[in-house]
């Protein structure tokens, strides 16, 4: 039976979906909190001046401003580009952890087999220039982005949301329940399902660059088996139908993961040992 885990990073995933879930939950209690004080008047959400009379248009344009000023604030955590040059984004530590453990798998493995040709000699270094570097920023921009995409479509289905309960006249009650409903789906709809994809796709083209520097020549697909509540071994059938197949590494890339939440990894084969695989 395949490893459950051939990847070895559940405890990085679980760490960075936590982290992920911790911010959409934070945005959630500031709707509650904001809508139960009151707060979300035109003038303390938009920070505009008075409005004796506002209407429906400019309260929706109100809670639009405060909203996006909140998902910067706590999930996108947006700051000054000295700050994001200094620690970062928070996604970053994630990113990074998973690119280790690629380099570290694949270099104990090879030195293992007594085939490690060109270990890192410092992975403080090795990050800071090279392939490692290209695909580390590279996997960065990507996550950031990908977050980024996933609040600008939750806004607007939390201003739809926001506008409709205008027109229905429902209490700020029921609107609160509504609006941090919607962001408690996304959070686990999206948000975590790509947290966790994220890090296998990291992991991967980490494990993949790190053979390719030791001129490793083909890598294999390990799958993990999906278990049902009843206990029964499940892949899905888009990664059986890899499982065993041997490939260089450049028509690995792109690869895995194959789809969302994939846990798939690639076994380094040596060159000589790769007709038998």
């Amino acid at each position: 039976m395949p490893s459950l885990d051939p990847t070895k990073t559940a405890a990085l995933r679980r760490r960075y979906t936590q982290a992920m879930n911790r911010r959409f939950l934070e945005l959630a209690r500031d709707v509650r909190a904001s809508f139960a004080v009151g707060a979300l008047t035109v003038n303390e959400a938009a920070g505009q001046g008075d409005f004796d009379r506002p209407t429906l248009t400019q309260r929706v344009q109100a809670f639009r401003a405060w909203l996006q000023a909140q998902i910067g604030s706590t999930i996108l955590e947006l700051a000054t580009p000295f700050l994001q040059r200094i620690r970062g984004h928070w996604q970053e530590r994630f990113i990074q952890a998973a690119y280790l453990r690629g380099i570290t798998s694949v270099e104990s493995e090879l030195r293992a087999a007594g085939e490690l040709s060109a270990p890192v000699p410092s992975i403080e270094v090795a990050l800071r220039s090279g392939i490692h570097k290209e695909t580390l920023d590279l996997m960065n921009a990507r996550v950031f982005e990908g977050l980024r995409g996933i609040t600008d479509d939750m806004a607007a289905k939390l201003s739809d949301i926001f506008s409709r309960a205008l027109i229905e006249g429902v209490g700020t009650g029921v609107i609160a329940k509504r609006i941090t409903d919607e962001i408690r789906s996304i959070s686990k709809r999206r948000a975590m399902v790509m947290a966790r994809t994220e890090i296998v796709r990291v992991y991967s083209e980490s494990r993949l660059n790190t053979m390719e520097r030791n001129s490793v020549g083909g890598v294999t697909a390990e799958v993990e088996a999906v278990f049902t509540t009843a206990g029964d071994a499940r892949v899905c059938q888009i990664c059986t139908d890899l499982s065993g197949k041997t490939y260089t590494i450049q028509e690995a890339r792109g690869i895995i993961p194959r789809h969302a939440q994939c846990r798939c990894t690639w076994q380094s084969v040596l060159k000589e040992n790769r007709s038998a695989a």
